[in-house]
């Protein structure tokens, strides 16, 4: 395997969750930067697509076209956080968060 995408993934696997998102996107930025071919095969699809392809290459057991899939997105998307906070009535607190956006604009334009 690639020592880079090997190095990404024990990254992801090893590091504390503090620290996890930075590090990894350090090297995922590097990685996409390196490798301008994966904008050829990646660039222009939403999550949702991104998404498929990943849990494709899980299912054929391609973990070098997994870990590039998982970079992508990493280097080419905002990290998103979900959250909001619904008491026992149901109703939705926090408004004025933004909404999850389907469509995975990527970061910078990309």
């Amino acid at each position: 395997m690639d020592p880079e995408l090997q190095a990404y993934d024990e990254a992801w696997r090893n590091t504390d969750k503090a620290t996890r998102n930075a590090v990894c996107q350090g090297l995922a930025d590097a990685y996409v930067q390196s490798h301008p071919e994966l904008k050829a095969s990646y660039g222009g699809r939403t999550i949702p697509e991104l998404v498929a392809l990943l849990e494709i290459a899980r299912e054929e057991g391609d973990e070098e076209r997994r870990i590039q899939i998982d970079i992508w997105i990493n280097a080419a998307f905002e990290y998103q956080t979900i959250g909001g906070e619904v008491d026992t009535s149901g109703i939705l607190r926090g408004e004025g968060l933004p909404s999850i956006n389907v469509e995975g604009s990527p970061r910078g334009g990309q």
